[in-house]
Formats: structure tokens, sequence, C-alpha cells
């Protein structure tokens, strides 16, 4: 059986417990991690604990309260605050790690989904090579994608637009994203892998103009140098040699609607679930190209070519689910942990993946000048996300990748 003294040391650490926590629900987090740490230094003889709470004043209350000395009661509140001041250092720490481990994460989500957007080109490089045409190969990456990716926005329960987003949306995947494909793997015939991926990737330029033009949003300095250098890089690469004008002219129209399809889309799909906008999005393009093809070979006698091969037909499934669901999946993955601007930056990994596969497995080659007009292009696409980042207030909403 306790006896008394123990009974009053059990209440006072319990009373100065209590004091502690509603001292530390009533501030800020920063309170919340630093209040006790600054109570167990005044405790200590150091610095003096600049709070509302007073030391000396609680310990003689407590023991005014229970019919004991000021000793037992401070014994009883030094250890309940040096306690907090233990806890509230540790939650701190092991919050620091889960939020460096989520980073470390999300980095590795959208590198990984880079590297599969950048392998497409070389997907639809072996596709073509297996006997299918443009056409075969949209209508088989669409309809794979949107049916894999309404059956995981179903399985996560997301919301469902309705009405008027419903309708922009359907209107950004058979106008803007059937345009876009269309443009960037039919210039895949006739220029270089690598060529194309590099031009593509004037599409943030093209975004930063229509933004400042259409939303008048103001264009900055750092964004005015960043064009420019956008401008020298594409002369670079246009002029440099090895590429056909015809596939530079639609890498370079892939780039444009591109960036009409994310400036529409942004607005369009303000609100909507990511994962809900882009399956959306990839049935109505899959609906629009079965409808083109039809109309193609009703009219000239043209339908669509499949692949002969087996190699062409495992290509085209590696683009709808490699190139599509697994690097539209890991991209949301990696937005959620790192925020838009650092994901925009680690994205652009995707030319140089093509670069690189390309060089490897086709023996592509750039000349001097383009090299360096790919370099600037990437270098001016870093400034524009830096620029973006550190003058808009709000994140860009983003809605779907190439």
């Amino acid at each position: 059986m306790r006896g008394p003294r123990a009974d009053a040391s059990a209440r006072g650490h319990r009373q100065a417990a209590g004091i502690v926590r509603r001292r530390a629900s009533s501030g800020g987090e920063r309170r919340r991690r630093n209040g006790g740490a600054a109570i167990c230094d005044g405790l200590r003889g150091g610095r003096a604990a600049r709070s509302p709470f007073d030391v000396r004043s609680a310990t003689a209350r407590i023991a005014a309260r229970n019919g004991f000395g000021t000793n037992t009661a401070y014994a009883a509140i030094r250890s309940s605050l040096e306690s907090s001041a233990f806890t509230t250092r540790f939650s701190a720490m092991a919050f620091a790690a889960e939020t460096s481990c989520a980073a470390r994460r999300g980095a590795l989500y959208v590198a990984l989904s880079a590297a599969a957007f950048g392998a497409m080109a070389i997907f639809g490089r072996y596709a073509y090579a297996g006997g299918a045409d443009v056409l075969g190969l949209l209508i088989v990456r669409f309809s794979i994608a949107g049916a894999l990716l309404v059956a995981v926005a179903r399985r996560r329960r997301v919301r469902w637009p309705r009405g008027r987003a419903l309708a922009a949306i359907i209107g950004m995947g058979a106008l803007g994203y059937v345009g876009q494909s269309l443009c960037y793997f039919s210039a895949l015939q006739h220029a270089q892998a690598s060529l194309v991926a590099l031009l593509l990737y004037l599409y943030p330029a093209f975004v930063t103009l229509l933004a400042a033009w259409w939303l008048g949003e103001r264009l900055t300095r750092a964004k005015a140098v960043a064009l420019a250098l956008c401008v020298a890089g594409s002369a670079l690469m246009v002029g440099g040699g090895r590429g056909e004008p015809l596939g530079i002219a639609l890498a370079l129209g892939a780039a444009v609607v591109y960036s009409l399809y994310i400036v529409v889309g942004a607005k369009a799909a303000r609100g909507v679930d990511p994962l809900a906008t882009v399956a959306i999005i990839c049935c109505a393009a899959a609906a629009t190209l079965v409808v083109l093809a039809l109309a193609r070979a009703t009219v000239f006698d043209a339908p669509p070519h499949w692949p002969r091969a087996a190699s062409g037909w495992a290509a085209l499934v590696a683009i709808a689910l490699v190139s599509t669901v697994a690097a539209m999946l890991a991209f949301f993955a990696g937005l959620a942990r790192l925020g838009a601007a650092r994901t925009s930056m680690l994205s652009t990994l995707e030319p140089v993946v093509t670069v690189a596969l390309a060089a490897a497995l086709f023996g592509e080659t750039l000349t001097p000048l383009q090299w360096m007009g790919g370099v600037a292009i990437l270098v001016a696409v870093l400034w524009l996300v830096r620029a973006g980042s550190s003058s808009d207030r709000a994140e860009p909403t983003t809605i779907a990748s190439a």
C-alpha cells in the first residue's frame, strides 16, 4: 500500500503533465515543439523560460492544493516536463525522417515515370518495324490504357466529374490529346527519336507564352531569358542537320498542340481528381481514333495497320502498360509527395532517357550543334520551372503527361 507522500508525488506528476498538455495544445506547431524544452532549460538553471507558464507559481500551486512540500512538487513537475520535451523532440525527428523518406520515394516515382515516358518513342519505333501504323498504334494504346485507368479509378473510388467539366475533359481527350499524339508519333516516322523528344520539350516555353497572352500572367525577366534560350536552342536543333523538315515540323506541332492542351486543360480540369481526368481523356481519345479509323477505311479504303510480328504487338502493349498507365500512376504518386515544381524539374529526365536509348539501340547520334541546342532547351525548361515556382502563389494544376 502506498503512503501519503507517494500518493502526493503521483498527483503532482499527473497535474504537471496536465498543465504541460494544456499549454502545448494552446499554441502552434512551433510552440508545441519548443515549449517543453524552454521550460526545462529554466529548470536546469539556464535561460529563463519566456512563457506564461511560471515554474515557481506552478510548483507552489500544486504543493498548496495537495498538502505536500515544494521539493516534491518541483521534482514531479521537472520529471514531467523533461519527459514532454523528449517526446516533442523525438516526434519532430520522426516527422523529419518520415518527410525525407517520402520525398525520396516521390523522386523515385517521378524518375521512373520520366523513364517510362522517355521509352515510349523507342517502343513506337519497334511497333512501326513490326508493321503497325500511327492510327493502329494509338488505338491500341488508348483502348488498353483507358480501360485500365478506369478500373484503377473505380477501385480507388475517385469522384467522377459531371456536366460541363466532364464535357470539357472529353474535348481535351478527343481534340488535344489525339492531336498531340498524332503529331508526335507521325514525327517519329520522319525524324530521329532523340530530335523529336527534345523538340517536344519546347512545350513549357509555349505554355509560358500562352499563359502570358491568354491568361494575363506576368512575363518576368527570368522567364523572358529562358524563352530566348529556348528559341536559340530550337534554332540549333533545327539548323544543325540530320532531320527531315516534315519530321521537325510535326515535332514542333506536337509541342504547340500539347501547350494548348495544358493551358486549356488546367482550367477545365480544375478541382477534378487527376486520375479521373486522365482516365476520361484516354477513353475519349480511343473513341475518337476508332471513329477516324472507320472514316479513313470507308473513304480511302485504308484501314489501320496492325503488327504482323509478335515483337510489334509486344511494343504496342508496352506503350499502353509501361509508357501510359504505369508512367501516369507513378507521375501522380510522385507529384503527391514532391509538389509540382520539383516534379516538373525531375520530369526533364524524359528526353534524356529517349536520347540515351535511341543512341544505344538505334545508333542515333546528334551533331554538336544539335547537342548544344538540346542542352540549351533543357536548361531553359529548368529555368522556367524555377521562375514559375518562385513567382506563382499556387502550384500549377497537373492534368496529364504526354
